[in-house]
């Protein structure tokens, strides 16, 4: 048996780590499952996941620290049952983590009498890739949330199931949602918890005009982008109050005061620049709201996460620009924060060509770090991404870590 303490340490910085994120019913991030798998591995060995684990859990609960890897919120991590009579569960803060165990298990006495154990400790289950059998009903017992894939199921079982479970008083969490249908389904159902990118795809409206909050933003970015003189920025920006306190509480909050808080328009400005005034921005863009177009707060997370995600990865592999890779990061979830198609909402903005190329052709300099993040995103690791991007794996693991620190600094 492979224990926790005989891991190799250098292990750590051959494992690449992804986290998905799982919502709530108001869209409110209230979770991650942290994903992670060896470079080039397609299946893994037992000893091969059994150690991405230790690392795993000992990178976000020892190493890094559960607050800068989660941001307050709890971690789902994959288990199977080998790995339950292991040791590596003395290494899980019982709070933070939700366990997650394969329903395509041997259902035997000796994993009943693990898990009645490790619920004893107060450890919680998660109970997911599985479908329902009797065989299953003693796992039943365990487990606080079942996790229902929506794409394995038809609508007749989803309800079924639902019903079910939701009378043995079981949290559900639908997986595999990637679009508002599929989570309107979903509430219907009495689903409490989503997992998938629904929030992230929009549903195209007519090319109307831009709510006036979201034009007034891309008035001002336009103007950075012109060059524009300092006074008529001013002019533009004080024009309207909320984007004037919205930025300089951003700034303030961000530490770039140095001690002294940034009392006027004029003061935000000197300090920020131009190129770091367009960046903050568009972090107002993903934050303005308007009573038409309420967004998640898993839209703007997401936005701001992969644009900083991209701009660290851009100054570790000495991008000559890695200001307009967190534009073009935030930028690529323009289309669902505005539930219009990008092309239409990119024409009227003054942005690089590069960022254009990359959000419009999927090319050009740019694309291979949006290409990255965007498949760490869907818990992708592939080799040649990495290497084009002039990276290695231990090198984004810390840029995911810092880019999650940063908006948990900002939100």
């Amino acid at each position: 048996m492979i224990r926790a303490q005989d891991a190799k340490p250098w292990l750590a910085n051959q494992i690449c780590l992804a986290r998905q994120p799982i919502l709530d019913r108001r869209g409110n991030v209230v979770a991650y499952e942290l994903l992670f798998r060896a470079p080039g591995e397609t299946v893994a060995s037992f000893e091969n996941a059994y150690t991405a684990t230790v690392n795993v859990v000992t990178n976000a609960f020892t190493n890094i620290g559960a607050e800068t890897m989660l941001g307050g919120k709890k971690a789902y991590i994959n288990f199977d049952a080998n790995m339950l009579s292991c040791d590596i569960t003395s290494l899980l803060p019982r709070d933070k983590v939700v366990v997650e165990i394969s329903g395509a298990v041997n259902m035997d006495a000796k994993l009943l009498t693990t898990l009645r154990s490790l619920h004893g400790e107060g450890f919680r289950f998660a109970l997911g890739n599985f479908v329902y059998s009797k065989e299953l009903e003693p796992l039943f017992q365990f487990v606080d949330t079942i996790k229902l894939d929506i794409t394995r199921l038809s609508k007749e079982e989803l309800v079924e199931q639902a019903e079910y479970f939701i009378n043995l008083k079981k949290n559900l969490l639908a997986e595999k949602v990637d679009n508002h249908n599929d989570f309107e389904m979903c509430l219907s159902l009495g689903c409490k918890l989503f997992q998938g990118y629904f929030f992230a795809k929009p549903t195209i409206v007519t090319q109307g005009e831009l709510p006036a909050s979201k034009r007034q933003l891309i008035e001002v970015m336009n103007a950075v982008m012109e060059d524009a003189d300092s006074r008529v920025l001013e002019e533009k920006i004080i024009r309207d109050v909320s984007v004037s306190y919205k930025l300089l509480k951003f700034v303030n909050s961000a530490g770039l005061s140095r001690g002294q808080p940034l009392n006027t328009i004029n003061d935000a400005l000197t300090m920020l620049g131009r190129k770091q005034l367009y960046r903050w921005l568009s972090i107002l863009l993903f934050s303005a709201e308007d009573d038409q177009n309420k967004q998640p707060g898993a839209l703007f997370n997401a936005a701001i996460y992969r644009g900083r995600l991209m701009e660290i990865l851009g100054e570790m592999s000495r991008h000559k620009n890695p200001a307009e890779l967190f534009v073009l990061g935030s930028f690529s979830y323009l289309d669902a924060l505005l539930n219009r198609k990008l092309a239409w909402i990119i024409k009227d903005m003054l942005v690089p060509e590069p960022i254009k190329d990359a959000l419009l052709k999927n090319e050009g300099q740019y694309w291979s770090y949006l290409e990255l993040v965007m498949a760490l995103d869907k818990g992708k690791f592939d080799d040649a991404l990495i290497a084009r991007a002039g990276l290695s794996i231990d090198k984004i693991n810390e840029a995911q870590l810092q880019a999650t620190a940063y908006c948990e600094m900002i939100t």
